[in-house]
Formats: C-alpha cells, structure tokens, sequence
C-alpha cells in the first residue's frame, strides 16, 4: 500500500472516533439547551429577555456558537 492510500480499517476507526466525540457533543448541547429552556420557561421569559437568557447559558457552558443575535 502505498504511502498517499489509507488502510481502510484505521479510517474506519477514525470516523467512529468523530462519531463518538459528535455524539458526546449533541448530548452535551441537547441537555444544556433542554435545561436553558426549563429554568427560561419557570421564569416566564419572552421576546428579548429569553433570547438574552438563551446565550446567557449558551456562553456559561462554552456553547457560544449556539448563540442567537
């Protein structure tokens, strides 16, 4: 096999690595977003201040690429 192929089973197992990690991370994201919107709706927040509340949490968990404009 030359130097510029890949071995087919050690691409396998780099894709379920990212796989694995991508799944860790929507778990993660799913759980701070479903626990942003439970404390958003207890408060009673709507229009600007639930936006804010919104990447307030976001930001908090290193999630800021979720953030709203």
């Amino acid at each position: 096999m030359s130097s510029k192929e890949k071995d087919p089973l050690t691409e396998l197992r780099r894709i379920e690595r990212r796989m694995y990690n991508l799944e860790r991370q929507m778990r993660q994201e799913n759980w701070v977003c479903a626990a942003e919107q439970a404390d958003r709706l207890r408060k009673g927040l709507t229009g600007d201040e639930a936006i804010q509340h919104f990447n307030d949490w976001m930001t908090l968990h290193g999630m800021s690429y979720l953030t709203v404009e």
